[in-house]
Formats: C-alpha cells, structure tokens, sequence
C-alpha cells in the first residue's frame, strides 16, 4: 500500500497574473509558458517536407529535433497540420527555460504504432531514469517509469487516434497523468522524498509519433488551471473522447500490485479483454480520510467536478488499508465514525446526478495477515452496511475469496492476492456495468 497524492489549489489563471482576458487568452499566457503549434506556420524552418526547427511561437527558442521530422499540411486534428517522426526517432526539446522538477507538459499527439515498453513521453533524470511508458499497449496503460517497480499507473483506453496527454511532475516522486477528458487523476506521491530533480532531456517517443502542440510549463499545473488547459485544448483540436462507462477507484489492489515489484492481471484486465471502456482511479490509501488527512478516497471525490460524470458507472474498491488504521490511529473515534466518513462520500456522488444503482462498493478480499488487526470482517460488513443504506449495488470480494479457498496473504504477497482472486470480480463487475 503505497502514500498517497497532494491535491493542488493555486491558480496561474488569475486576472492579477496575466491581465485579464478571456479563457483562451488566460491559457495561452501561463507564466513562464512554451508553446509549439504546427498550425502557427512562421515558427516552423521547412526545407520541402522535412522540419529543420519548431519555433516556439511566444519566446522564439529552438527545440532540439532529433534527425529529419516531417511536416504534413494536413491530416492532423480538424484535419489541420501536423509535425511527424519516424520510427525510432525522438521530437524533443533541448533548451529548456528549466533544468529540474516541477514541470507540466500538454501534447496533442497521435501515436498509430506504439509498442510494448516504448515511452511516450520522457524526461531524462540525474540517475537515468525515464518516464511515463506504455509498458503494454494491449492495454494501453501509463506509468512514470521514474521508479519502475513502485509509480503506480494511471490506466487509459488505449488510443490510436489523435489524443491530449498531460503529465504533470511536481518533485522526485510525484506526479499527475491523463488522457483527453477523463477524470484528473491526482498527485501521485510514491515515497518519502520532495527533493528535485535535474532534467537532462524532454522528449516525445513513440513509433511515428505524430504532434500538433506542445505546450511546456516551468511548475505543476493546479487541478483547476489543467481542467481548464484541456478543456480548451480538446476543444480547439476536436479531439473525440472514447465512450467511457465505468470508473473504478480502489486502492493498490486495483492497481494490480503484487510482491511490490510486479504488476498483475486484476480485473480490470478481464474488463478491457470485454471491450468495457473505463477509467482508472488508483489511489492507495483509505476509503474515508484517516491517511493524515490527505491522499485518501475523500480527496479523489472532493477534486473531481462529478456532475461532469454523472451518467457513468462507477465501482469502489477500498477496505483493507483501513484495517489497520481505522480504529483511531489516525484521528477515527470508532467504527460508526469511519463508516459514517464512507458513507457521506459515496453520497456526494448520489449528490452530484449518479444513480445510485449505478455505484457498486466492493469489499476488500479475504486476507488474514496479521497486520489487518482482524478488522477485515468488521470492515466488510460495514461497506455492506453502506450499501443497504444508499440503495448501491456491491460486490462482496471478501465472500467470493472465502468460497473459493484463495486467502491473499498466502496466495498474494501478504496483503495482494494472486489473477486467480482478481479473476473472481470479472462476472460480477461485467453483470453490473451491463446491467
């Protein structure tokens, strides 16, 4: 179970920052901002076809291209111009108006031949280390690749038409990363550590990747500005949202994790292979807000506009961190409390247009490891309690793991079960998202 995001507030879209203005104009003069648009022709060097430098339009420094990038009039979004690299070639930016975290990058791009384990975008760390990847494009999935083993993924329909992609890193270890119009994923904190890091490269890899825009910002990009950064720029480019129906939010079992190191095949994974289009939501930490206070299921609902989501579905999945924290450590009085902190959660959803037929809570699988302090049971019964009291759907994880004798801290890792325990939500979660 890993630590949990920091939700930013400020804003750089202030009348106070940028002298006012409408939207459009707010956005295209973020402070400190690089743009580089194909469709601003004087900022692009042509030697027939091929592209010998991208100007940026507002401060005129030239990005690093490796090799020959070509330029095509059309094709692109609205089926405007793009700018395109062959296959094991970079588009990157070498001169940078920074040289360490944060930072905030927005890229229309269209990747048609992306393979398993190429990057999507990189940065180029001290220590070496890249990121975010597409480590199977079955799934089309992204993680940070900053720490291999342990940045949790933000999940993304895979997309072979033109898309928005924007990743935003505050310091060594968190980040932010979606896609289009799907919900904002919040800041992923995976450790300990807030130190900077230095940015030796910033590049866009894919094979024959395509890119309309780029946009670069020298800090992190608060929950508000970016919902209005891709806002605008889905709407300027036409960008078509696939047909979402689902969003899971869970803990790190539906982040798939297990021993730590290796990434598994939960259930989302039999969704994908149905053509259920979804939304991911990892956030390790607890179903109410006993992590500190930050970084739990409360923060998730309370950064997200839900009405925009309203006409979805969406399943629940959290339980087991709360087994060891939920009886006071971290400011909880009693049980009625953390349940009632669930509750009104799940009800702000209710709230915000969601019927509740249309939220399912999963109760966390059967595990008897010891740090649980045997509040598993008390905890299942109490998410089921919410259930019959909203009038939501469930799915009781922990009764299907007992039935089919898999104990996730003999058959897992200690706390995350193996594909067999994941593999018991599929029929349930496909009767629910089909219902």
């Amino acid at each position: 179970m890993l630590s949990a995001p920091v939700i930013e507030t400020q804003s750089n879209l202030l009348p106070t920052k940028n002298g006012g203005g409408g939207a459009a104009l707010a956005i295209d003069n973020l402070p400190g901002q690089r743009i580089f648009r194909a469709a601003l022709a004087s900022s692009l060097s042509l030697s027939g076809g091929n592209v010998l430098s991208w100007r940026d339009q507002l401060g005129g420094e030239l990005p690093l291209v490796s090799n020959v990038a070509t330029y095509s009039a059309t094709g692109g979004p609205n089926n405007g111009p793009y700018v395109a690299k062959g296959s094991g070639q970079t588009l990157g930016f070498g001169v940078l108006p920074f040289n360490q975290t944060p930072f905030s990058i927005y890229a229309v791009v269209k990747t048609p031949t992306a393979t398993t384990g190429s990057p999507l975008i990189t940065f180029g760390y001290q220590a070496g280390q890249t990121g975010p990847y597409y480590p199977d494009t079955t799934l089309g999935y992204i993680y940070t690749g900053v720490d291999p083993n342990f940045s949790i993924p933000v999940y993304t329909q895979p997309r072979t038409g033109w898309q928005l992609i924007s990743v935003r890193m505050k310091d060594v270890d968190t980040f932010s990363l979606d896609v289009n119009d799907e919900p904002a994923y919040p800041w992923q904190q995976n450790g300990n550590s807030n130190a900077a890091y230095s940015i030796s490269a910033l590049t866009l890899f894919m094979s024959g990747i395509q890119c309309a825009e780029w946009r670069t910002l020298p800090y992190y990009v608060s929950d508000a500005d970016h919902q209005a950064i891709k806002s605008q720029l889905v709407s300027q480019y036409s960008l078509a949202d696939l047909a979402k129906s689902t969003m899971l939010i869970g803990d790190s079992h539906m982040s798939g994790v297990q021993g730590g190191a290796s990434r598994v095949a939960p259930f989302y994974k039999n969704l994908r292979a149905n053509d259920i289009p979804l939304a991911m939501i990892n956030i390790p930490g607890a179903c109410a807000n006993n992590n500190n206070s930050v970084g739990d299921f409360q923060d998730v609902v309370d950064s997200y506009a839900l009405s925009k989501w309203s006409t979805w579905k969406v399943i629940i999945e959290y339980g087991t961190n709360d087994c060891q924290t939920a009886s006071g450590a971290s400011g909880w009085t009693s049980w009625d409390d953390w349940q009632a902190g669930f509750q009104a959660n799940i009800q702000k959803f209710i709230t915000a247009g969601f019927p509740a037929a249309n939220i399912c809570l999963i109760t966390p699988p059967y595990c008897t490891n010891s740090a649980l302090a045997g509040n598993l049971t008390t905890v299942k019964n109490r998410i089921l309690a919410i259930t019959t009291a909203l009038s939501t759907a469930s799915m009781d994880w922990y009764q299907l793991c007992v039935n089919a004798g898999i104990d996730a801290n003999i058959d897992g890792d200690g706390l995350h079960g193996p594909d067999s325990m994941h593999a018991l939500l599929t029929t349930p979660a496909l009767n629910f998202i089909n219902g």
